[in-house]
């Protein structure tokens, strides 16, 4: 975390496949880092997870990946608003077909792989 704080202006995405989320949250929030880490959640359907972490500090950042919800219209901005979320993640595999519209009007960011 210290090395993350030394350089700024980087954002860290953590990857929550094996890490207990609400330890790794808190330890975020220990080193006052919640605007440079995100939560990575890998599935819309981790709703506990992302309550979790929104619960501890609404300051935390979470990311979600939609996997191929993005060629269904609403859904991103339903998962959006429904988890909170300040992000989510678009695949090369699952760009939709009707753009980034509805994050941007969800305030959220989008982050790809690419």
């Amino acid at each position: 975390m210290k090395k993350v704080r030394a350089w700024n202006g980087f954002v860290l995405a953590l990857d929550l496949k094996s890490v207990n989320p609400v330890k790794a949250a808190r330890l975020v929030l220990e080193q006052d880092m919640a605007g440079s880490v995100y939560f990575f959640i890998s599935r819309p359907k981790a709703v506990a997870m992302a309550k979790q972490i929104k619960s501890l500090d609404t300051d935390l950042m979470i990311s979600i990946d939609l996997l191929n919800c993005w060629q269904i219209m609403e859904v991103p901005e339903f998962v959006i608003k429904a988890l909170d979320a300040d992000a989510v993640f678009a695949s090369e595999w699952f760009f939709p077909r009707h753009e980034f519209s509805e994050t941007s009007q969800a305030n959220a960011q989008v982050q790809v792989y690419l």
